[in-house]
This record gives structure tokens, C-alpha cells and sequence, in this order.
């Protein structure tokens, strides 16, 4: 074959075979688009009505964060929307989650919900529905494991029709504004295993048909207005129960003393503020296994019985505070954990003769114990709050309190007849944030050790009979210092200036003293006694003028032989006590001799804050519950909260003094 025709012909060949490789690869790359396209139709495309559903749920919101910025607009599929789970299978919605975007978003219910039919988990907690009621038709959703709309501000009854949901696993209507009862319908939900209804403003009774709830492992009612009584029909065939928490509303438990509850292993019990008393509520007997009992200020005036103190070895937290129990302590118990105990404000007395060593906190403030306290080194190193308050104790503080130097924040000594110098010992308490030894009998100096507990928040030593001279050092030194009082004691000299680098001081007590001397110009710097920012009007912030003297009317000259001058700043009030004179609140002079009843008041209100225990369920509840003793509780928790805590007992005693200083 001659060459050209020869080339010419493979060239048509090769073409020829371009052309039909180019043919194969589009028709198989649109073979195979087309049967993505189909997969994405067939497994993850969301279905026309419950699209619709969705955009009309966004309608009847107001997102002014623009959290759900996609639905309905780039993308299409709503199965990519924020929040939107499909079932891979037939794309309808099976999960519609809002609560971690609902900041931002306000409105009410959309009536098409109903159309997502095979939804089974709806979260809507955390959206402002502007006190709309719970629609009915979310009974429709019957295919619904998990409904949780919590913190939603919800208003009305709880429809009844809820109880159509058979398929309910869990269901949590917490924290909203709803009104009338719990639905005794609420008995046929006999697959839901979690029930939290707390903080919600329910009326009425715990309905018997709970019961029935036979699955049930949590139930949570607490912070409501629930009364009526609670027998052994409620809990008796709840053998799946881990959590129960019954508190801050009025029942009445009439449970048998031989009732023989089947609570799981470790179950967490939470009755505080309900009656169980008066006489100790012996159906704990047959709870042998409980890993926390809070079952404070529950009218209970009776002897503990010996049974009690063999405490479950799992124990985390014991609360039976604000009761009037009495007898002795005689607990042996030996704990897997760290366990936090509060026997505080009961009628317990004798001597403490042996303790767990594993104690994370102990208060046992407010009862008649007596005696030393030696006890207290057979607790090992990692107790972190220790309150003995307003006791009987005597003696000299054991100087094996050092052995807490790392985790001890909160030391409460008030109010007792210990005796002997203040240790040098303490000074190896690092951590410590709280020091209070307030009306003991105390001498000798402040103990220079004290400078090395640099986090100090709060010292209180007043009421003793220490001597020598204000130290310099808790200026340069304790820069945390948030309330300093050493009043009624025997200090001599003068105001040292180092006084005034204590930047973050917002109560200063120095009052019956035998102080002498000028008060330093920059006493007039403590600014933040007027602006750290407590809230609700507890504090003023201003002052109609800046003042330089005082009268002698204000100032008792005869017992404070040179203090003529003081210094008021412009930038608000402070507290400050200085002998028998308040020198400034808020503008208004008023003269408080050394056993004013004011003052004893607020120092009473003051001390009742101390003894209450810490923890940031506390931050909640703190107001006039704070002040209550038959209303206060322990909590808990982390250390990192322990600062908050011992914050709201300033913030809460400021508003105490503000309100009598302005009757």
C-alpha cells in the first residue's frame, strides 16, 4: 500500500476510535450522573411536604442571628439544612435539632410540624416562643422517641393529648412558664424512660398513674408548686429509677416504713424542702445503695438512728441540713470517693469522735458539737471546704490542718471557743479563698504565714483578741482580698498605706479597735466597693458630693483619739467601718456604736450565708432562699466554681446592708 493513502487510512482509523472512546466516556459519565442524581432522589432528597413543613416552621420565626441561613435558600435538599437529620433510606426527617441555634430565634409553633411524620427526635430547647402554649398537634408525631423543648418559654397547661406519643422515650418540658398539672394521661407513656418537668410552675399533685411509668429511670419534678402526698403507690414498681429529685415543692411523703423500693444501684434521691418528717423517714433503710440523699430542710425532729451512719461506699453527696435531728455522730463508713456531707443547722451534739478519711467537704455548722479538733487529721489531704461554725468547739487549731495546703478553699472556724495563737500553719493553705475565725478567743499577732495564701478572697478574724499592729503585708500581698474584717480585737498603730493597693476590696471592717492615727488619703481609692458590678440596685453608684471631714458627731473621738480625717470618693459608696462609725453609704451618715443591733443583724444575716454550703446550682437559687436558713442547701462541685460562690455571699450580704441602711 503506497505510504499516503497508508497514512491517511490509520488517521481515519485513529479518529475513528477518538471518537468512540469520547462516545463511551460521556454516555458512561451520564449513565453514571444520572444514577447519582437517582441515588440523591431515592436516599437523601427530603420530601415536598415535609420541606414544606420546614419553611414554614422558619416562617413563623424571627432569626435575627440568621442561624438557620440555609434552610430554603443556596441549598435545596433540606436534608442539608442546620439542624435537619434525613433517613438515608427514603428521606423523610427523623431529627430536627435546634437547640445548640436557637439563640436568636423567637416566635411560635408552626401548625405544619405535624407533617414531619416519621420524626423521632425533636429538640427545640433554648427557642423564645413568647409564652405560646404547647400545641396539641405534636400529639400527631406519633413515630417521636425524644421531645425536648426546655428553657422554650412556654406558657398553659400541658396538653393531655401528649400522652398519644406511645413511642416516647424521653420528654423534657423543664424551665418554662407552664400552668395547671402534671395529665394523669401521662400514665400510658409506658415506654418513656426520662421525665423532667422541673421548673416549670406546675399546680396540683404527682398523679398516681407515674406509677405506672415502669421503664422510667429518671423523673425530675423539682422547683415547681406540686403538693399533696406521695405514697408507696408512686415508687413501687419503679425498679428502673436512678434519679429522682421531688424538691422545692410541698409534698408530703406517707411512705411505709417498710417499703422496700427497688431503686437502682447508686440512685440519686433529691427531697429537700419536702415534708418527710417529723420523725426520721426509716424507708431509707431499704435504699442501702443510694449514691446521693439530699433530704434537707424536711421537718424531720427526731434522733438519727444508729443504722443511718453505715453509709453506702459509693456515697457522693449527703445533704441533711436545716432539719433538727439529733444525736450523735458516729460515722465509720469507709468511701470509694470523695463524698461532700452536710449535717449543718441540725440539734447534733458530743464530741466528733471519728470520721471517713475521704471527705471532699464537710459542714457541720450550726449544731452543739464540742470538744478539740483533733478529729480533724484523720481526714487525708483533699478535703477542699471545711465549716464548723457556730459550735461548741475548744481547744487549739491542730497544726495538721497543713496538710490540706492543696485543695482546701473555704476554711469556716466562727463562732466557737477555740483558744491559742493563730497558727503559722496556716500559712501553708496555698488555695485557700475563705479564712473565717470570726468570735473566737484568739491571740497574739496576725501571723505573717498568712501572706503566702495569696488567693484569699474573704478573712474574717473579727471578734478575738489579737494584738500587734495591722500588717503591711495584706496590702502588698492578698491583692484578691475581697472583704477584710478584723474588728473587735486589740490592733494598736496606725492605718498602714499599704492598705490602699488592695484594688479589688469591697468591705472593710476595722471598727473597735484601738487604731490611732490619720486614715490615708487613699482610702478614698476603693472604687471597686462601688463598682464590681453587682446587680439589681444592691449597690449605688453615685455620690452627690466628695467630702473631706467629718463631724465629731459622726467620728467617736473618745474612743478613736486621732481619727479626724477621712476620705470619701466620688466614684461611689463603700463600706467601710472604721471604730464605731460608718463613715459613708450611698450619702448618708450614720453613727453604729460597738453593739448596735443593726450591725449585729447584719452580721447574723452575713454568717447565715457562710453556713449554706457552695455550688452553681446555688448561684440559682441564691436571693431570699440564701437568706433563709430553712431554705438553703449544699451543693457540690468543681472548685473553679468555688469563687462564684463565695462572690454571691458578698453580693447577697451587700444587698442585706443596703436595705437597712436606707430604712
Amino acid at each position: 500500500m503506497p505510504l499516503i493513502p497508508y497514512l491517511i487510512h490509520r488517521l481515519v482509523f485513529l479518529f475513528v476510535l477518538l471518537l468512540l472512546c469520547v462516545g463511551s466516556f460521556v454516555s458512561g459519565g451520564l449513565t453514571s450522573g444520572s444514577k447519582e442524581d437517582a441515588n440523591m432522589t431515592g436516599t437523601k432528597s427530603c420530601n415536598d411536604n415535609e420541606r414544606r413543613a420546614l419553611l414554614d416552621f422558619k416562617a413563623n420565626l424571627v432569626d435575627i442571628n440568621n442561624s438557620l441561613h440555609d434552610w430554603g435558600k443556596k441549598e435545596k435538599d433540606c436534608c442539608q439544612w442546620v439542624g435537619v437529620t434525613c433517613n438515608n433510606q427514603n428521606g423523610h426527617v427523623t431529627e430536627l435539632r435546634l437547640s445548640t441555634a436557637s439563640n436568636g430565634l423567637s416566635g411560635k409553633m408552626s401548625p405544619l410540624l405535624p407533617l414531619l411524620s416519621q420524626l423521632k427526635y425533636l429538640d427545640l430547647s433554648g427557642i423564645n416562643f413568647q409564652l405560646n402554649p404547647i400545641p396539641s398537634s405534636l400529639s400527631s408525631l406519633t413515630s417521636l422517641h425524644h421531645l425536648q423543648i426546655s428553657g422554650a418559654n412556654l406558657s398553659g397547661s400541658i396538653p393531655h393529648q401528649l400522652a398519644n406519643l406511645s413511642n416516647l422515650l424521653r420528654l423534657n418540658l423543664s424551665s418554662n412558664l407552664l400552668s395547671g398539672w402534671i395529665p394523669v394521661s401521662f400514665g400510658n407513656l409506658t415506654s418513656l424512660t426520662h421525665l423532667d418537668l422541673s421548673r416549670s410552675g406546675l399546680t396540683g399533685t404527682l398523679p398516681h398513674s407515674v406509677g405506672k411509668l415502669l421503664n422510667l429511670e429518671y423523673l425530675d419534678v423539682s422547683s415547681n408548686s406540686l403538693n399533696g402526698s406521695i405514697s408507696d403507690v408512686h415508687f413501687l414498681n419503679l425498679s428502673q429509677l436512678t434519679y429522682l429529685d421531688l424538691s422545692f415543692n410541698s409534698f408530703e411523703l406517707n411512705l411505709s416504713s417498710n417499703a422496700k423500693f427497688s431503686f437502682k444501684l447508686n440512685a440519686i434521691i433529691k427531697m429537700q424542702s419536702c415534708k418527710l418528717g417529723p420523725s426520721f423517714p426509716m424507708w431509707i433503710q431499704t435504699q442501702r445503695d443510694f449514691a446521693y440523699l439530699d433530704i434537707s430542710n424536711a421537718g424531720i425532729s427526731d434522733i438519727i438512728p444508729g443504722w443511718f451512719w453505715d453509709l453506702p461506699p459509693g456515697l457522693t453527696h449527703l445533704n441533711l441540713s436545716s432539719n433538727e435531728i439529733r444525736g450523735m455522730l458516729n460515722m465509720t463508713s469507709v468511701f470509694e470517693s470523695y463524698p461532700g456531707m452536710d449535717l449543718s443547722y441540725n440539734q447534733l451534739e458530743g464530741t466528733v469522735q471519728v470520721l471517713p478519711s475521704k471527705l471532699a467537704a464537710l459542714n457541720l455548722s450550726g449544731n452543739k458539737f464540742s470538744g478539740t479538733l483533733s478529729f480533724l487529721c484523720q481526714i487525708d489531704k483533699s478535703l477542699t471546704f471545711l465549716d464548723l461554725s457556730n459550735n461548741f468547739f475548744s481547744g487549739s487549731l491542730p497544726d495538721c490542718l497543713q496538710k490540706f495546703q492543696k485543695n482546701l478553699v473555704v476554711l469556716n472556724l466562727s463562732n466557737n471557743s477555740l483558744s491559742g495563737e493563730i497558727p503559722s500553719s496556716l500559712g501553708s493553705l496555698s488555695k485557700l479563698q475563705a479564712l473565717y475565725l470570726r468570735k473566737n478567743a484568739f491571740v497574739g499577732e496576725i501571723p505573717a504565714s498568712l501572706s503566702n495564701c495569696t488567693e484569699l478572697r474573704f478573712v474574717d478574724l473579727g471578734e478575738n483578741k489579737l494584738s500587734g499592729n495591722i500588717p503591711t503585708w495584706i496590702g502588698r500581698t492578698l491583692s484578691e482580698l475581697y472583704a477584710l474584717v478584723i474588728r473587735s480585737n486589740k490592733l494598736e498603730g496606725s492605718l498602714p498605706p499599704q492598705m490602699c493597693l488592695l484594688n479589688n476590696l469591697q468591705f472593710l471592717d476595722l471598727s473597735d479597735n484601738g487604731l490611732s492615727g490619720n486614715i490615708p488619703r487613699c482610702f478614698g481609692n476603693f472604687t471597686a466597693m462601688a463598682t464590681r458590678g453587682f446587680q439589681d440596685d444592691i449597690v449605688s453608684h453615685s455620690y452627690s458630693s466628695y467630702e473631706e471631714t467629718v463631724s465629731s458627731g459622726i467620728i467617736s473621738c473618745d474612743k478613736l483619739s486621732c481619727l479626724r480625717r477621712y476620705y470619701v470618693s466620688s466614684s461611689g459608696p463603700y463600706a467601710l467601718f472604721i471604730d464605731n462609725a460608718l463613715v459613708a453609704w450611698k450619702g448618708t451618715r450614720r453613727e453604729f456604736g460597738r453593739d448596735d443591733e443593726d450591725v449585729d443583724e447584719l452580721w447574723k444575716s452575713y454568717y447565715m450565708g457562710m453556713g449554706s454550703g457552695f455550688g452553681v446550682g446555688f448561684l440559682g437559687i441564691c436571693g431570699a432562699l440564701f437568706l433563709n436558713r430553712r431554705c438553703r442547701y449544699f451543693v457540690f462541685v468543681s472548685l473553679n466554681n468555688v469563687k462564684d460562690w463565695i462572690y454571691v455571699i458578698v453580693a447577697v450580704y451587700f444587698q442585706n446592708l443596703h436595705r437597712k441602711l436606707n430604712r
